[in-house]
Parts: structure tokens; C-alpha cells; sequence
């Protein structure tokens, strides 16, 4: 629907690069991106086009869960306008899609901490708890080793990261705990 009202220019998506197509969403699952301009006319047909979608679908979309954001260029008198045409959140930009940071121009320690944080939090609960040297690879290879997994298929991990995370994994198998380090016998390249 959005590419079709988007050939009979009723709506403009955005253009990345001189000669490309313009795109005007991203879709993935249950979360979506629509691009074009920030005019009432754009806003209200869109908003038609969704609800058309409602009724065809049976289906609907959570204006509380979605929020709406602008090129530095918009007033912001418009912003809240248009925001407000939604029923909708306006924030000066989205901090995650699809559990990623949208983006990364400032400090990579900062936009990857959650994967630290997220792979501490994992293993917090597992230190109370006697495993076996097998639980223990388990819990590493299943558990620990996937949350990075996602992030780095699509960005390089800074390798302060990539080596905190090798030496959370290495406390954990060795039995480190807030009292002290356990004796490590062997090096966890070679494990």
C-alpha cells in the first residue's frame, strides 16, 4: 500500500544517495519504519492508509507503543502537530530497532554496554548455583555465547568488549566470585 500511494505521489519516502530508490519503510516482523516528509497532508493519509490496513487486516497498530521522530530541519511547533495527528510520542531519536542501536556515531563502549550488561545479569544467577563442568559449558556455549551473537553479525564489537566478555565467561567457568579470583589453569584460548 505504502509503495503504491508512494508512486502516485501521495507520500515521499527519503532518498539515501543521488540515484537511488527512495525508501519509504522497513518492515521486519512486528516493527516498522515510515519515512516521508513532515506535512500534515503526508501525516493524514498515512494515518488513512493505516487505518484502511486496520480494517483489512483485522489487525492494529499501537500508537502507544510508537513514537515519531524528525529531521533537525523540522520546527518543533510541527513536530508536536504532527505527533499529536498520531496519538504518538515524539522523540528526537530512536534509540533501538529490532533490539540494535540505530545508531553508533558516538562511543561504541556506551552503544554495546547493554551486551555486558545482559551477559553479566545471565551469569549473576548462575553463580549461586553448583553445576557440573558440563552445566557449566552448557550455560557458556547455549547461553553466554549467543547474546553476542546477534549484535555482531551486524557490527564489529570494540575488543575491550569482546575481552570482557572472554573474561566474565573465564570467572564463571573457574568459579571467580566477590570474595576473590580462583587459580585458572589453563589459558581460555586453550579450553
Amino acid at each position: 500500500m505504502l509503495t503504491y500511494v508512494e508512486s502516485r505521489d501521495f507520500i515521499h519516502g527519503v532518498v539515501v544517495a543521488p540515484g537511488a530508490p527512495s525508501i519509504n519503510h522497513l518492515f521486519f516482523a512486528d516493527d516498522s519504519f515510515v519515512f516521508m516528509r513532515a506535512e500534515e497532508e503526508e501525516c493524514t493519509r498515512l494515518k488513512n492508509i493505516l487505518q484502511a490496513y486496520e480494517e483489512a487486516s483485522g489487525q492494529q497498530v499501537h500508537f502507544q507503543k510508537s513514537a515519531i521522530s524528525f529531521s533537525k530541519n523540522v520546527d518543533l511547533d510541527l513536530q508536536s502537530r504532527l505527533a499529536a495527528l498520531f496519538g504518538v510520542e515524539r522523540v528526537n531519536k530512536h534509540k533501538k530497532y529490532m533490539g540494535l542501536p540505530t545508531e553508533v556515531s558516538y562511543s561504541k563502549t556506551e552503544a554495546f554496554a547493554y551486551v555486558m550488561d545482559k551477559t553479566r545479569e545471565k551469569m549473576k544467577g548462575w553463580k549461586d548455583r553448583i553445576l557440573s563442568v558440563a552445566g557449566k559449558e552448557i550455560m557458556i556455549k547455549t547461553v553466554v555465547q549467543s547474546i553476542p551473537t546477534y549484535v555482531m553479525s551486524i557490527f564489529e564489537l570494540p575488543k575491550h568488549i569482546c575481552n570482557e566478555l572472554h573474561r566474565c565467561m573465564a570467572g564463571f567457568w573457574w568459579g571467580d566470585s566477590e570474595k576473590g579470583k580462583k587459580i585458572h589453569w589453563l589459558a581460555w584460548e586453550r579450553l
